[in-house]
């Protein structure tokens, strides 16, 4: 998919509870999935979304203040995420400490061309269009048809190795279950 210069959808993305393993059983449970607590069938989801919605990446983690803009996009390249699928100028900015749902709407307000967003993150920023995931379960199926409607698009049918929520609790309390 070619990106233009001025996309006009835009996921923002967070990075721990959506892409990265928060701590505990779950991550122990996905021990397919996962390398250095990278679930990779979430960084799968987003990719697709992102391709099948005609929408550009912009980081919305705090993870935006580790480096230059460039430095963060290719770390998260480095785990999966393709690179073509980021926002050409800019994540969005400003101190840690700051609500992310204020960073959203003033990255908003600098970007009039954006048409349609959604926020994904594990602590709902309030925007009108937010998608909280579950930080021990990560970005899945469920979440994926809910960025869907969101941005206008229609569900899709996705391959069984994208685990529902069910699948990742019962194989966590297996894992838990298992004598060491």
């Amino acid at each position: 998919m070619e990106m233009s210069s001025n996309p006009e959808s835009i996921i923002f993305i967070d990075a721990d509870g959506v892409w990265r393993w928060l701590s505990g059983p779950v991550a122990l449970a996905q021990q397919g999935s996962i390398t250095d607590g990278i679930n990779t069938h979430a960084i799968d989801l987003l990719n697709r979304l992102a391709e099948e919605t005609e929408s550009c990446f912009v980081i919305s983690s705090s993870w935006r203040t580790t480096g230059s803009s460039e430095e963060v996009i290719d770390e998260h390249v480095k785990h999966g995420f393709k690179k073509e699928l980021f926002h050409p100028t800019d994540s969005c900015t400003g101190p840690v400490l700051r609500k992310r749902a204020n960073e959203i709407v003033e990255w908003l307000a600098r970007h009039v061309e954006v048409k349609n967003y959604v926020a994904v993150d594990d602590e709902r920023p309030k925007i009108p269009k937010a998608v909280k995931i579950d930080g021990n379960l990560g970005f899945n199926i469920y979440n994926y048809n809910h960025c869907c409607r969101l941005l206008g698009q229609p569900e899709k049918q996705l391959q069984l190795k994208y685990y529902s929520p069910q699948t990742v609790r019962r194989k966590a309390r297996l894992a838990a279950a298992k004598p060491s």
